[in-house]
């Protein structure tokens, strides 16, 4: 159960919004702010797993939330659905606007009913990569993963979001591209349901449209004809690594002749429907090639190193300017200070052997030690050049006092780095109960 803020001022909307999470027998828990100064205490102190705004609200200024929010960019986790009305504003509009903050997917207000509790249960399904990411990372691994995605192109968005914004957790792309490659991931995607389960042409597309016909009625048709089709699901891969990630598209389809359809839309129009994947692909989100059936397809992303800002209240402590090879503290030495990560990798290695990588994503580094007044129990080496901000224990004392809330996300942090610790102790007897079970 996840707990989702509502940020809506409007009787109508809040309305919809409740009628459309009440359908869920599991239930969402709504914590609802009518004003900027109530979201922020809501955002900032209840710290929600997932965030509705209504963005064209007009009695909720969402300047000084905006503002909050990339203040404290680094404790606010959460995934944004955004709502809008298309009287007000269009999507374009509403993504330009919001487009610094974690925004997963755009919903307008006439399709909640349909897809809100739809887009909610994917986000609770995978918080694990809107809060945070995987800790400790081991050093020079590749961090994989996938969703397997039905014929429901009203979805897409959402799973391609989640896959964007994992590379803005971890510092690895700016937000301002995070919707350009949502959109090269959403219609790869779309591509896979579209032509290769369903086997529409691009010309039966394109009249479909032109009669005034919804493409998810279309594919809806052809899932009717072919119940077959129903079990068929869109594979999204990843494998994220240090200077870049590839996303594989795979769908279960014959596949096409790659090298005659590249031919037949070359110089075609960017807004144009045939070939209009393939080419924004190529144009906004890095490398794209196909294997030789033509059923997948893979996207590689350049990594682009992004600094994130020093949150409020440590503005004048110490920069460390780390490059490779630099050691940040060692093993054994008393822990005294708490640093900040704001850009870059850093090795973590107990008695010599390494044992996790860490990055912007998992925020700060030695707190464990730092809150406990311990001995560092590890070394962490800069692996690849970064900053860190150092932060000695009257200032870190003094900045909790004014910014109280600032002391809850550091406990939960903690709390999760606990949680995933002692899961992978659970999952490592389960393997040698396993292994001396088949001895």
């Amino acid at each position: 159960m996840s707990l989702v803020a509502v940020l809506n001022s409007q009787p109508e909307v809040q309305r919809l919004i409740e009628k459309a999470v009440g359908e869920d027998p599991l239930g969402f828990v709504l914590t609802t702010a009518h004003t900027s100064q109530q979201a922020m205490e809501v955002l900032s102190f209840d710290l929600p797993e997932i965030v509705l705004w209504n963005a064209t609200d007009p009695d909720l200024d969402p300047t000084p939330v905006l503002e909050g929010l990339q203040n404290d960019s680094w404790m606010h986790n959460f995934g944004i659905v955004a709502l809008f009305d298309p009287k007000l504003a269009s999507e374009i509009e509403v993504n330009d606007t919001l487009r610094s903050i974690n925004v997963v997917t755009v919903l307008p207000l006439g399709a909640l009913g349909d897809h809100l509790l739809k887009h909610l249960r994917i986000l609770d399904a995978n918080r694990q990569i809107l809060v945070h990411l995987q800790l400790g990372e081991k050093e020079g691994a590749k961090t994989t993963g996938s969703f397997n995605i039905d014929n429901d192109p009203s979805v897409v968005p959402v799973y391609a979001g989640l896959a964007a914004q994992s590379l803005v957790q971890r510092g690895y792309l700016p937000a301002f591209r995070k919707r350009d490659l949502q959109i090269a991931l959403s219609e790869l995607l779309n591509n896979g349901i579209e032509h290769g389960h369903c086997g529409i042409t691009s010309e039966e597309k394109t009249e479909f449209l032109a009669r005034g016909g919804r493409i998810t009625d279309l594919i809806q048709s052809k899932l009717d004809d072919d119940p077959g089709l129903a079990l068929r699901k869109v594979t999204l891969e990843w494998e994220i690594m240090p200077n870049g990630t590839r996303f594989f598209v795979r769908d279960q389809g014959p596949g096409f002749d790659v090298a005659a359809y590249l031919e037949r839309v070359r110089g075609h129009r960017l807004d144009e429907l045939s070939g209009r994947g393939i080419r924004l692909a190529r144009k906004i989100g890095g490398k794209l090639s196909y294997n030789r059936q033509g059923n997948v397809a893979c996207l590689k992303v350049e990594h682009d190193g992004v600094e994130r800002v020093i949150p409020r209240g440590f503005e004048a402590d110490e920069v460390v300017v780390a490059q490779r090879g630099d050691v940040v503290f060692r093993q054994g030495e008393f822990s005294d200070h708490i640093f900040y990560i704001t850009s870059g990798q850093f090795g973590v290695y107990h008695q010599g052997v390494p044992v996790g990588l860490l990055t912007p994503a998992d925020v700060f580094m030695g707190e464990m030690s730092f809150l406990m007044n311990n001995m560092r129990t590890a070394t962490v080496v800069c692996e690849t050049p970064g900053r860190l901000v150092k932060i000695p224990r009257r200032s870190f004392v003094q900045t909790l006092r004014q910014y109280p809330q600032y002391g809850l996300f550091l406990a939960k942090l903690m709390a999760r780095k606990l949680s995933q610790g002692n899961q992978e102790r659970a999952r490592k007897v389960l393997d040698e109960m396993d292994s001396e079970a088949l001895l």
